[in-house]
């Protein structure tokens, strides 16, 4: 009866009834039957058209439905990087001002800490230098003390030899006189 094809070209119309059944055909003759046929086919012709025309339509503006949907997605998406491009770029500047201050702290720091530790030699060099020449006065003045105690000792070894020498030459000028006498 009717007849079913893959939808392949519009112009070119399809034979859908090839048969009607007999009984139909007995009574509408045989030319009746055959303009029976052509009038069946070529409204389910129209009415495959109209389908196919509804359908194409219904598909088109679902497309350009769904096309402008995903047209207004990529335009947010554009918009959506470009606003995170500008947000990076901003976020780029200010890590580079944060890092640049932060190079800036740093030389400053290190400075002072060079600074302070240049002071701090400084001040262990002067230090060192006083109590370097504070034991160099010391042991100058052992010195001189040594000196003038040992030039005292020499004096009175210098003087108790003497004093030896006078009473052994007194003890001696007495032996020799009481030998005499004796």
């Amino acid at each position: 009866m009717l007849e079913q094809s893959p939808i392949k070209d519009h112009s070119n119309p399809m034979i859908w009834v090839h048969n009607i059944p007999n009984k139909l055909e007995e009574i509408l003759g045989l030319d009746g039957s055959l303009q029976f046929r052509k009038f069946l086919n070529t409204t389910l012709n129209e009415f495959r058209k109209e389908v196919l025309g509804l359908s194409s339509n219904g598909f088109e503006r679902r497309l350009q439905k769904e096309t402008s949907a995903i047209k207004e997605e990529i335009k947010e998406l554009h918009e959506d990087v470009r606003g995170m491009r500008v947000q990076t770029k901003e976020e780029i500047h200010l890590l580079r001002d944060e890092m640049s201050q932060f190079k800036l702290d740093a030389n400053r720091e290190f400075y002072l800490f060079r600074s302070s530790i240049q002071d701090f030699q400084n001040k262990f060099r002067e230090e060192t230098l006083n109590n370097q020449n504070e034991l160099r006065s010391d042991f100058n003045g052992l010195r001189v003390e040594m000196k003038s105690e040992i030039t005292e000792i020499h004096k009175t070894i210098s003087t108790q030899t003497r004093w030896i020498l006078v009473g052994m030459l007194g003890v001696g000028s007495f032996l020799l006189s009481l030998a005499k006498f004796v």
